[in-house]
């Protein structure tokens, strides 16, 4: 997969429509992200998502909706903090937590899923 810098994230995060309401996941230094998805059959046809304006926080979250659309629901679960962290190696220390709420943000938007919505 070809990851981009986190600066071109954040360009095209900073461009897009914010999709409203999503459930919301929030950080230890009140940044707050959340994620919704949109599912055709068993694969993610899109995600959209909703943040602070931190911009290493929505270049993540950028990369998190790019990544998961057309992902089943095993394959998205792949998208962790960790993964983010590999392809951003230029995320300064003081912002890395930024991964682990874009993260956890990413994966409850997934729960909804497995909790209510049938693959």
């Amino acid at each position: 997969m070809r990851h981009g810098s986190t600066y071109d994230y954040f360009q095209r995060a900073f461009r897009r429509k914010s999709p409203g309401w999503a459930p919301l996941e929030f950080g230890p230094d009140g940044l707050c992200a959340g994620f919704r998805l949109e599912w055709r059959g068993a694969r993610i046809a899109a995600a959209e998502y909703t943040s602070s304006t931190c911009a290493t926080l929505m270049a993540l979250c950028q990369h998190l909706a790019e990544a998961a659309a057309g992902l089943t629901l095993e394959e998205a679960r792949g998208l962790s903090e960790p993964w983010l962290l590999a392809a951003h190696p230029d995320i300064p220390e003081g912002r890395r937590n930024r991964a682990e709420l874009a993260a956890r943000a990413f994966r409850s938007g997934l729960a909804l899923r497995t909790a209510g919505d049938p693959a």
